[in-house]
């Protein structure tokens, strides 16, 4: 009896002693486990903020500069010396070329005579000049339209049996007896070549949730938007059974915004295990 006694006693100092040992261990388990994953949120976070104002900074100065050089442009062309003068349509071109060089994103210049002709372009598609050409307020030069002397998004630019859609900014130029446009268009699809990267998404969207760009499948529902349940969101989030961390950056006053989804589903799913 008193034997039995003695073992009772010798497992309950062991379970005191193996409680003991346990407990802060578990404790401090969970506290390095949770230390980790709020760490690890906090990379992803910072990587993805410092991305978005990277990219909305870049596209910001990007429009900037395309507006000011094509209305810079509309006060210096003269289009009879360029239409007549292979000195001036060189000067022009050089200038032109130049600039279109310096830019993160390239795009592409047109200049139109009161002909409606296209007399010089940095890309010879005539889909593209009809368009432009079409679109542009001939013989009504207060004729209000997205893209005069500011950047707008347009949605049906042609080519050939495809849809590209592009931002497009034109001015009437100013200078010299013959009147006429000059325009820059940038292609929405050559912003997948600076935004985003291999685990980091970028979607440029407007003031009505509308993508404009490369319309990532998983990100775009089938009116071209991006899903409800991602707009105006901040921070993490669970989406079609993945895991991101979102931002959103205004890019050029209230008509753009940058979103900027890293996809981090591998690393909270390493963090749950």
């Amino acid at each position: 009896m008193k034997a039995k006694r003695q073992m009772s006693f010798r497992d309950e100092i062991r379970m005191v002693l193996i409680v003991n040992t346990l407990i802060p261990c578990i404790i401090s388990l969970m506290v390095l486990i949770l230390g980790f994953t709020m760490f690890g949120i906090w990379q992803i976070s910072r990587q993805n903020e410092q991305a978005v104002e990277r990219d909305s900074a870049m596209l910001s100065g990007l429009f900037h500069r395309y507006v000011e050089e094509c209305g810079q442009l509309s006060r210096d062309l003269d289009i009879y010396a360029v239409k007549n003068s292979p000195t001036c349509q060189a000067e022009m071109a050089s200038r032109i070329y130049r600039f279109l060089n310096n830019q993160e994103i390239r795009g592409d210049f047109y200049l139109f005579d009161s002909d409606r002709s296209c007399v010089f372009s940095t890309l010879n598609d005539p889909v593209i000049s009809r368009f432009i050409s079409n679109y542009l307020p001939w013989g009504n030069e207060e004729q209000d339209l997205p893209g005069k002397g500011e950047l707008a998004f347009v949605y049906d630019i042609r080519l050939g049996d495809a849809s590209a859609p592009a931002w497009l900014v034109f001015c009437p130029t100013g200078k010299g007896t013959e009147a006429g446009y000059c325009s820059f268009v940038l292609p929405a699809s050559r912003l997948k070549l600076n935004l985003g990267g291999q685990e980091r998404f970028a979607v440029v969207v407007n003031q009505f949730s509308r993508v404009l760009g490369e319309r990532n499948s998983r990100f775009v529902d089938d009116r071209g938007k991006l899903f409800k349940e991602l707009r105006d969101k901040n921070g993490l989030l669970r989406f079609h059974d993945r895991w991101y961390y979102v931002n959103r950056k205004q890019v050029q006053e209230e008509s753009v915004w940058l979103y900027s989804f890293d996809d981090c589903n591998a690393f909270i799913q390493t963090c749950v295990v």
